[in-house]
């Protein structure tokens, strides 16, 4: 993978994401930090708020959460979002984008977890579906297939070769769709597109959005009030 080094001059923070707001549903998390703004600048996201209602197909976000790179595709807009100026960036070392990034359709639990899809899924995962459900933690399909291994190979050799390539036919027809209609039964809800420059990224992109999902909704320790001395009444 290609790198190349830029600075960045006028990059903005996401301050804050409000929960079930457009912003949310497009994939943003507070604390992202917003390089471009396809043919904006970035400073539109805090000067211009009917901006945040009118964004388009094409107004792709070039994000960094923490040292991960990526373009988001908003997919409901922006609103509820809030953005604040953040520190010039200088000599940033990015991936390189040379027309062969990976787009993945993104999803979301409600405990924050983020899951990544690729629009193509390898035909070397038929060969191995149970490795291909775990790592897309479809953990139903996974107890499914092996029950279904387990019994065909109580039934013998052949029935257990003839099981597991039945199964292994799906993924290799319809890998991606499998896995996105999969995930969405299992309760991702659908964020925007995402792309981004090989798969390893991507892991590291699910690894930091969990972790910060985490401790945004970790419930606020309640500071009770401690009444002082009563006041004598003259």
């Amino acid at each position: 993978m290609k790198r190349e080094t830029r600075s960045f001059d006028e990059p903005v923070m996401v301050a804050s994401v409000g929960r079930y707001t457009p912003a949310e549903r497009s994939g943003l998390v507070a604390g992202d930090i917003v390089l471009m703004f396809g043919s904006h600048k970035t400073s539109a996201l805090r000067d211009d708020p009917d901006l945040l209602q009118r964004i388009g197909g094409a107004d792709w976000l070039t994000l960094m959460r923490n040292d991960v790179y990526f373009k988001l595709q908003p997919r409901d807009g922006l609103n509820g979002a809030t953005f604040e100026p953040a520190t010039p960036l200088e000599n940033v070392s990015i991936p390189v984008d040379d027309g062969h990034w990976i787009r993945f359709t993104s999803g979301m639990q409600t405990d924050g977890s983020l899951l990544l899809v690729p629009q193509r899924i390898s035909s070397l995962w038929a060969l191995m579906p149970v490795l291909l459900y775990t790592r897309y933690k479809l953990w139903q399909m996974l107890t499914g297939a092996l029950l279904v291994y387990g019994i065909a190979a109580f039934m013998g050799l052949v029935p257990f070769i003839l099981t597991y390539i039945v199964t292994s036919l799906p993924v290799l027809t319809s890998g991606s769709y499998l896995i996105k209609s999969a995930a969405e039964k299992q309760g991702y809800a659908r964020r925007g597109e995402v792309i981004m420059a090989n798969m390893s990224e991507a892991a590291a992109l699910e690894l930091e959005t969990a972790k910060r999902n985490r401790e945004a909704r970790k419930p606020q320790p309640v500071v009770k009030a401690v009444p002082g001395p009563a006041l004598d009444v003259i």
